[in-house]
């Protein structure tokens, strides 16, 4: 892994893995600033929804704002937060800019509770209406091995709150500085 600041962290995750959730209370506990990239691609966008955003700009360039979003972030003194978009996973770019200069923080979470938290919201574009959980489960292996490569540290979010997850955190982080 690359030399980082260890105040630097991104919060790395399948979708609903936790991400934001996550990086809003550990901010908060931590008083260091944080930001989410999704929310960041949108003021680059006219504030359309990441759905949207993919489907009008396509895949490549969704994934040229994402990259170029984490290049502009300027890693304060103090550090920062970010929480990271679920499909960042698939991003080469992105990945080398947040192992570079951020310790990776993988939010990993069980499979089933992923497909549960996705589905609630109806079936997402990036699964098949005819067979929406084979889907997911190939999309899941493919991007949990991903994030593991690239973590500095894993934390298990099985059954565990926002809170509980921010407080491991924040109890790593202050231990390891």
């Amino acid at each position: 892994m690359a030399q980082h600041m260890k105040n630097a962290i991104a919060l790395t995750g399948i979708k609903h893995s936790g991400k934001s959730s996550v990086a809003r209370r550990l901010s908060s506990k931590s008083a260091l600033p944080y930001l989410d990239t999704d929310t960041e691609i949108l003021k680059l966008t006219d504030h359309l929804s990441v759905r949207d955003v993919y489907i009008r700009y396509g895949k490549a360039r969704f994934q040229t704002l994402e990259t170029q979003v984490l290049d502009s972030i300027i890693i304060p003194p103090e550090g920062i937060i970010i929480a990271t978009g679920g499909g960042i996973a698939d991003n080469t770019k992105a990945l080398s800019v947040l192992s570079d200069r951020y310790f990776c923080i993988y939010l990993a979470e069980s499979p089933d509770v992923l497909y549960d938290r996705i589905i609630r919201g109806g079936i997402p574009p990036f699964l098949s209406r005819h067979q929406p959980r084979a889907d997911f489960e190939q999309l899941f292996e493919r991007r949990d091995s991903v994030y593991r490569a690239i973590a500095d540290t894993v934390i298990d979010c099985h059954e565990r709150s926002v809170h509980d997850i921010a407080d491991v955190i924040y109890d790593q982080i202050e231990h390891t500085s």
